[in-house]
């Protein structure tokens, strides 16, 4: 498996009384999908997985891999603190027909580098899926350096791709160019997508895509093509907008941009989680008509 391209990493809809909101989950996967994304990552940090129980989880899963129906490949977060549950939901995101696994390193906790690729080698020996790592310090609580990477990468043959979500990003062109010929070396930050790609990077797992993959899909196009002023125009627009979703709890203005730009409501994020205030709304609305009627939305 070759990852490239756009990946919303999906938010999950809720109901008022906090409850996870299928209907709307499939909606957003159709719009997702309409929209031409590369991929789906479901139950990722900006889908609130933490907040999860091991049962919503699953519910997650099947939602997405029932309503994308094959059309892109549906890349599964099933990472949990322990490897028992990990390697649980691994087993049956692999049953349910989820194309690849993303695995976060155990939180809260800081496994000796030995024993990181040793979790990402039992999940390897357990499914026979592709696997994803999962760098993200500021969720994880530590940070996987290149070194850690290329080890996993070299024992753990089932290892296709990196999503680096470090901010890092002299290091993340030093694990695309050492790393790169052997997997798919991945952004993380919405801000740093169009930077990514022009470097030869390959795509990006992306929370802020839930609201605004027209963009960012026509940003890889754009890149892809060589008009890399043309993409650099509409990149500008996106580190406005992914600048103003990161005030407040996230991801609260995730979610608010995500119902603003495909008119379904995927409610507010889970507590504790509180608002920002509310001229920000109104703001960010306003913007994202500007930046979708930019580029001819």
């Amino acid at each position: 498996m070759k990852l490239k391209g756009v990946i919303p990493a999906m938010v999950t809809p809720f109901r008022p009384d906090g409850s996870i909101n299928v209907e709307a989950l499939k909606e957003l996967t159709y719009k997702l999908v309409e929209w031409g994304v590369h991929g789906l990552f479901p139950c990722s940090s900006t889908g609130e997985a933490a907040k999860l129980s091991y049962k919503e989880r699953y519910e997650v899963l099947k939602t997405v891999v029932d309503a994308a129906n094959g059309k892109v490949p549906v890349i599964a977060g099933v990472g949990f603190p322990d490897l028992r549950r990990t390697l649980k939901l691994a087993k049956e995101a692999e049953d349910l027909g989820v194309d690849a696994l993303l695995i976060i390193p155990p939180y809260y906790q800081r496994p000796s580098p030995q024993a990181l690729c040793s979790h990402y080698r039992a999940v390897s020996e357990h499914v026979d899926l592709p696997i994803v790592i999962y760098n993200i310090p500021v969720f994880a609580g530590y940070d996987i350096g290149e070194g850690v990477v290329r080890t996993c990468v070299e024992s753990v043959s089932q290892i296709v791709a990196l999503k680096d979500s470090s901010g890092n990003f002299p290091r993340y062109m030093k694990m695309l160019y050492e790393l790169g010929g052997r997997i798919s070396v991945m952004q993380g930050l919405d801000q740093l997508f169009y930077p990514s790609l022009v470097v030869g990077g390959p795509g990006g797992f992306l929370g802020g895509a839930n609201a605004l993959a027209p963009l960012e899909v026509e940003i890889y196009r754009l890149v892809g093509e060589g008009r890399y002023k043309d993409a650099l125009k509409i990149h500008k627009l996106v580190v406005k907008l992914m600048s103003m979703m990161g005030e407040g709890d996230f991801p609260y203005l995730i979610k608010f941009a995500t119902t603003a730009a495909t008119g379904i409501d995927v409610g507010a994020p889970r507590p504790p989680a509180s608002p920002p205030g509310k001229y920000i709304f109104a703001r960010l609305g306003e913007e994202l008509k500007r930046a979708f009627n930019a580029v001819g939305l």
